[in-house]
Order: C-alpha cells, then sequence, then structure tokens
C-alpha cells in the first residue's frame, strides 16, 4: 500500500457516508489545531474522499482552514475505506493516565525551566485543562518518581489515594516524632499559687497520660498478652472481636463507603477457624475477669449464636435480649437490596453477682456524634471502625462506679475504649496485632488531655 503526504486545498476533500457519529468535544479540538495546528494528517483515499480524521475534518471546517496536511493512500473501494475508518477507532489506544501525568509535568517543568515564575495555571491554560487535573498530574508524576510502584495502580484516583494515604502516615509520624521529644522534655508538674496546673503543667499531664497510653496499648497477640495474666484481674472487659467476615467481598460490594482502609489493614479470621477462636477468646477471657465483673462483647448477627454459646459455655451469664448502639447515620453493602445497617449488636455478659450502678437504663443506646471536652463533634476518625469515646464512656458508666478498676480491651483498635477510660480514672490494658493506629491514638489522647485541661480552666 502507498501513501503520500501533501498540502491540499480544504474544500477538496469529499466526506461520504460516516459510521462515526458521536465526535466528542470539537471545541476544545479546533482550539488545539489553532494553537498548535493540525499534527496528524487526515488520511483520503486517491478520489479524495475522506477515509480518516473525522473529528480533525469538523474542527477545521470550523476553523475555515482553505489548506490542510492529507495522507494520500491509495485504494478506493468501500471495504478499504470502511476497514481505515474501523481500524482507527477500534485501534486507538488513549494514553495511560501514568503516560499522561509524566507528559504534563514534562511540559511544566520545560516552560519553568524558560520562565522561573511559571506556574500550574498558565499549564492549564497551556493544555486547556482544569487547575485541579494539572495540579494532580504534576503530583502523581512526582509520586510515581518517589513510590515506582505507584505505577502499577489501575487508576489516577486509586494512585492519588495511595498518595493521600502516604502523605497522612508520614504526617502521623512526624507529629508522634515532635510528641516525643517534647515530652522527654517537660519538668515535674508546675502550678501557679492556687495550685491548678500551669501551662508547663498541661504538658507534663500530657506526658504522664501519653506515657499511660504507650504503655498500656500492646502490640501483640491478645491470648499471647494474657497467657501470663493473673485470674481474676480486670473489673470491665470490652470485647470487639474480628467479625469473621469475609472482608474481599465486602471490598467489592461497599467500594466508595469507606471501608476499603479496614479491609486493607483488619485482621480477620477464616469461617473455619472461627468457632475455635470463639472458644478460646470466651473461656480466656472469663479467666482473667473478676468475681462479680462485667464484659461487653461486639459480635457480627452471622455468629450470633455460635457467640452465644460460647460465651454460655465458658462461664458467663449474659443478658439473652442483646443490647445495641444505634445511630441515626448507617451503610449497606447492598443499597438495591438492603436497609442501611444503623445499629450495632452486643452482649451484656457478668460473671458472678456484679450488679449495675446506673438501673433503669435501656438496652437501646442512641448516640450518633463524637463530642470533644469543649462540646464540639468531632469529624477526623483515623479508624475505620472506631466508636464514639462519649459512647464508651457512656456504656462502662452503666456497669461501674467511681473507683479506680483495670479494664481490658482484648482488641485495642482505634484506643476510643482506652481514651474513655483514662478520662474516667480507670487503668485499661488492651492488644491489637496492627500497630497501623497507635500513634494515632496517642496522639488522640494528647489532644484529649488538652483539651479537658482547656475547657476545665475555661470554666474556673
Amino acid at each position: 500500500m502507498k501513501y503520500t503526504m501533501k498540502v491540499i486545498p480544504f474544500n477538496q476533500i469529499v466526506v461520504g457516508e460516516r459510521f462515526r457519529e458521536d465526535l466528542g468535544n470539537i471545541e476544545e479540538l479546533a482550539a488545539s489545531i489553532k494553537e498548535k495546528g493540525l499534527i496528524q494528517p487526515i488520511s483520503i483515499n486517491s478520489d479524495y474522499v475522506l477515509l480518516a480524521g473525522g473529528r480533525r475534518y469538523t474542527a477545521c471546517k470550523a476553523l475555515g482552514l482553505d489548506k490542510v496536511p492529507v495522507l494520500i493512500r491509495e485504494g478506493n473501494d468501500e471495504v478499504d475505506a470502511r476497514e481505515v475508518e474501523l481500524m482507527e477507532n477500534i485501534h486507538r489506544k488513549e494514553m495511560g493516565w501514568q503516560e499522561k501525568a509524566k507528559l504534563i509535568a514534562r511540559i511544566h517543568s520545560l516552560y519553568k525551566e524558560k520562565d522561573p515564575n511559571w506556574q500550574g495555571k498558565k499549564t492549564a491554560q497551556l493544555i486547556d485543562q482544569s487547575e485541579m487535573n494539572v495540579s494532580r498530574a504534576l503530583k502523581l508524576a512526582a509520586g510515581i518518581e518517589v513510590m515506582p510502584t505507584l505505577a502499577d495502580c489501575k487508576t489516577a484516583d486509586e494512585a492519588s489515594k495511595v498518595i493521600k494515604q502516604a502523605e497522612e502516615e508520614a504526617l502521623i509520624a512526624e507529629l508522634a516524632k515532635r510528641q516525643t521529644a517534647m515530652l522527654d522534655k517537660v519538668p515535674d508538674v508546675p502550678v501557679d499559687r492556687t495550685g491548678k496546673p500551669t501551662a508547663a503543667g498541661i504538658d507534663q499531664l500530657v506526658r504522664n497520660t501519653v506515657k499511660a497510653g504507650e504503655r498500656d496499648y500492646h502490640i501483640g497477640d491478645v491470648f499471647a498478652g494474657l497467657k501470663g495474666t493473673k485470674k481474676d484481674t480486670y473489673s470491665f472487659i470490652e470485647c470487639d472481636p474480628p467479625y469473621g467476615v469475609d472482608l474481599d467481598v465486602l471490598t467489592q460490594r461497599e467500594e466508595g463507603t469507606g471501608v476499603s482502609q479496614r479491609d486493607a489493614d483488619y485482621q480477620d479470621i477464616s469461617d473455619k477457624d472461627y468457632p475455635g477462636f470463639l472458644a478460646r477468646l470466651t473461656s480466656e477471657l472469663y479467666r482473667v475477669a473478676k468475681p462479680n465483673s462485667w464484659m461487653i462483647f461486639w459480635f457480627a448477627f452471622k455468629w450470633q449464636s455460635e457467640v452465644r454459646a460460647h460465651l454460655l459455655e465458658a462461664g458467663w451469664t449474659i443478658d439473652e435480649v442483646p443490647a445495641i448502639w444505634s445511630k441515626p447515620i448507617g451503610r449497606t453493602p447492598r443499597p438495591d437490596l438492603l436497609l442501611a445497617r444503623c445499629y450495632e449488636p452486643f452482649y451484656v455478659c457478668r460473671k458472678g453477682q456484679a450488679t449495675i450502678v446506673k438501673q433503669g437504663r435501656t438496652n437501646c443506646i442512641d448516640y450518633s456524634p463524637d463530642l470533644a471536652p469543649d462540646g464540639t463533634v468531632i469529624k477526623d476518625k483515623y479508624h475505620p471502625a472506631q466508636r464514639p469515646v462519649r459512647l464508651m464512656r457512656i456504656i462502662m458508666g452503666y456497669f461501674l462506679d467511681n473507683q479506680v478498676h483495670k479494664v481490658l480491651v482484648p482488641f485495642a483498635g482505634s484506643g476510643a475504649t482506652f481514651r474513655a477510660c483514662y478520662q474516667m480514672g480507670f487503668l485499661p490494658t488492651g492488644y491489637d496485632v496492627n500497630d497501623r493506629y497507635k500513634k494515632h491514638f496517642l496522639l488522640a489522647l494528647e489532644q484529649d488531655v488538652r483539651q479537658l485541661a482547656t475547657v476545665n480552666k475555661d470554666k474556673e
């Protein structure tokens, strides 16, 4: 097949029957041709009938061009013409997001070399893209240089999420580093003439509490941790175990609902191993619980009957009617088939003859926001399964008086129960095999102390 390249008068091109009807955004293409010229010639046959380049032809017509470069392809039958049109459209490959990002970044850097004052806004205008798209492309290109594995992400959105997570982790690590440096420098608690802590004294309160959090929140397996624990140790246990669910399926079904991070980090147990896990767990928790003590045990509906059976077998006395935490906003993996789930159940369990401190309370706890000590709603969650701190204070307040109690949190997670314990004057101990969230917990703990100190000072 022979080809000839030449420039011809635009009006000599003949447009016959075309099968592509959706030509897309012709205005953008016309603007590009006007600024940069027709980079890819229009394809025609020896009779000047249009073969390929319908969008380019339409854009050039809109611009009123007198002459255009063309590629003349020999072959005049309709079969040949249709093959060319089809091949151009089905074999045209869009640039990958990685290639686009790198190309935009390269164009930006080249103009930056010429003009040190060149900004992303100008690049956006140059390539007719939004500033947001250009900014994201520059961040993606920079991210690929730092993390080459980022290029393995299927989409730009996926890569952006990876970058955001890495940035958040870097920020948390830096804040934790500053926290440690600050705590090491703080002296004994200074007080003013009235005996109230000064600003330096508040720093020392932070130091004491954070050091307690560092000591009490253990990274490791709960069974290994409890192995050396004497029996009859804890007055209260808050147990939120792995739920024995298929997290891969959950990820697919709940994509975009905010649970993907839990899926990535959550340590769960297979269906086959879950009954044995429950038997071992409920028995070990009963062993370390004090006589006349309480436990709340969260569970997935899938395992309710097994959870109940193993709790009873281990020796726990349970309220046969589970309590629930009710919340106004819920979610569902299948909104087309299922109603949004707006509550979570837990069994109230006791060992011996324990009695409820705050009697007359209902087994439905209706609570939604997590409030800071100053009454504002806390919006930032650092753990995907994070429960409100005040919710845990409410629950523990039903069963525990104002004495100093030892509280066990077998699966520490976000540390919300720890934070509630420190606020109530209790002594928590807990375990988690995932070390991802401990730094987040310690930073939140520092914020708790500072907010409480500020609120108390304002009230004086």
